[in-house]
C-alpha cells in the first residue's frame, strides 16, 4: 500500500455497493481510527489481521453478510450490537450468538429486530395487525353510527339542553 493509505484516518465507504471480503492488508493501516462499511454487499469472515487496529474507535459494518467470529481484540468488543446489526452470522461478543469451540454458530437468543426464520414471528405480527385492523375498523363504524342512533341523539340532545 502506498504511504498516503498507511496515513488514512477514516474510511467510508458505506453504501456503495462494494463486493467481496475484507482484505487481510486492511491491517496495514495502523492510523485507521474509523471505518464505515454498511449497506453494502460484503460477506466472509471480517479479518482477524483487524485486531492490529489499535486506533480504531469507531466501526459500523451493518447490513452486509459478514459470517464468522468477530475478531476478540478488545476495541471490537467495545462496539455495541448496532456495528454488526444485519450480518446474521457473526458470532461472538457484543452480538448475542456464541462461537463455539466446534466453530459453529449457536444463537443463545435472539438479536432485537433479527429475523431468524421462524414463522412464529411473522404469525404474531399478523395477529397483531388483524386484532388493530378489527379494532380500527369497529371505533369507525362506531363513530359513523352512534351521531345518528337514538342514542347518539340523546346525547346529542343532553348537550344541547345543557349548554343553553
Amino acid at each position: 500500500m502506498g504511504q498516503v493509505l498507511k496515513a488514512l484516518q477514516s474510511m467510508n465507504l458505506s453504501h456503495d455497493q462494494l463486493v467481496g471480503t475484507i482484505s487481510e492488508d486492511i491491517c496495514n493501516l495502523k492510523q485507521l481510527e474509523s471505518i464505515d462499511l454498511s449497506s453494502n454487499l460484503l460477506c466472509g469472515e471480517i479479518p482477524q489481521s483487524t485486531s492490529s487496529l489499535s486506533f480504531l474507535g469507531f466501526l459500523n459494518l451493518f447490513f452486509n453478510n459478514f459470517t464468522g467470529k468477530i475478531p476478540s481484540a478488545t476495541q471490537f468488543q467495545g462496539f455495541t450490537n448496532l456495528s454488526y446489526m444485519g450480518n446474521y452470522q457473526l458470532c461472538g461478543p457484543p452480538v448475542t450468538k456464541i462461537f463455539l469451540e466446534d466453530e459453529k454458530c449457536h444463537n443463545t437468543k435472539p438479536i432485537e429486530g433479527e429475523d431468524d426464520g421462524d414463522e412464529n414471528d411473522t404469525s404474531a405480527v399478523h395477529s397483531w395487525f388483524y386484532m388493530g385492523l378489527g379494532t380500527g375498523f369497529a371505533m369507525g363504524f362506531s363513530g359513523f353510527w352512534v351521531p345518528f342512533s337514538s342514542t347518539g341523539l340523546l346525547i346529542l340532545d343532553f348537550f344541547t339542553d345543557y349548554m343553553t
